[in-house]
């Protein structure tokens, strides 16, 4: 045990040094001694505080820190924390770990509920303008409200922060608590197997495409049918046994759409490399559907 410290560096030194004199004691008491991990988790906030100013070079120290905080069950409470409320409007905290990857407009980071302690994923959408902020809640608000499906991506919570004096400009942030899948996106996993040259069998290719097509069932059946239109390999988590998941519904929009005019087929032109060949000639009074 006292190896496993040496190496966490000298900003946590603080509290692991109280846990390394306690540890000894809590082994032998069971879970009596897991509630002294927490009131020890309590008492070293303010020297957490204090040393949170890290050096160069922490960032793989802190990490380090995390795994042993995770072994007692618990994390260190002096991190950021991010409040959200789940879809009953109930307000629930959620404790901010790690970033796991970043994207044009949004972030993803690794957190875990102070309840339960169980880890989830933070998406944050940042947003410039008014517009922006309206258009990442109604994302927010639709994924929290969809039916819950093995092929689905749950989101437990959502939540608005407004931002000020930001690096980027942005003016609020949308925050959403989704569920947390350890192997990744499709792409993740295939971009690692093309270096190696090794391929998917047919078997587990057809079984990600039935999961798909479940998951696009689920969406064509509700009753204002949805289409997700942005389905792609870094848009479907891995579960377990090459369970797909389909995530990322900031595309979603009625699975029918009725072009009256000119300037309907103008509002949902995309790329033509996007549009099936059915639909590059739109005219007025059309449905694509």
């Amino acid at each position: 045990m006292q190896h496993v410290f040496s190496g966490v560096g000298k900003v946590y030194s603080p509290c692991l040094r109280i846990l390394g004199l306690k540890f000894a004691g809590w082994a032998r008491q069971g879970e009596k001694g897991f509630c002294s991990v927490q009131k020890i988790c309590e008492s070293s906030r303010n020297i957490c505080r204090v040393n949170s100013r890290k050096p160069k070079g922490i960032h793989t120290n802190v990490r380090v820190s995390q795994e042993i905080w995770g072994m007692f069950g618990c994390w260190p409470i002096c991190g950021e924390r991010v409040r959200v409320r789940d879809i009953s409007g109930a307000s629930v905290t959620y404790f901010v770990h790690e970033n796991i990857d970043k994207g044009g407009f949004s972030t993803i980071e690794l957190v875990s509920s102070s309840k339960s302690r169980q880890e989830f994923v933070l998406k944050r959408i940042l947003c410039h303008s008014k517009s922006d902020e309206v258009k990442a809640l109604d994302e927010a608000f639709l994924h929290l409200h969809l039916p819950q499906h093995r092929n689905i991506l749950s989101c437990v919570g959502t939540g608005l922060t407004p931002l000020s004096h930001h690096p980027q400009g942005a003016t609020s942030q949308v925050l959403m608590i989704l569920k947390y899948y350890e192997k990744g996106t499709l792409e993740r996993e295939l971009t690692r197997r093309r270096k190696t040259a090794d391929g998917l069998s047919s078997q587990i290719a057809a079984k990600l495409i039935t999961g798909l097509c479940r998951a696009l069932a689920v969406l064509l059946t509700l009753s204002s049918p949805l289409s997700h239109r942005d389905i792609k390999p870094a848009n479907v988590l891995l579960g377990p046994n090459w369970c797909p998941v389909l995530m990322d519904f900031g595309s979603c929009t009625s699975a029918v759409i009725e072009i009256r005019n000119f300037k309907d087929a103008e509002k949902w032109k995309v790329c033509l490399l996007l549009v099936a060949p059915i639909c590059l000639r739109i005219s007025q009074r059309k449905i694509v559907q």
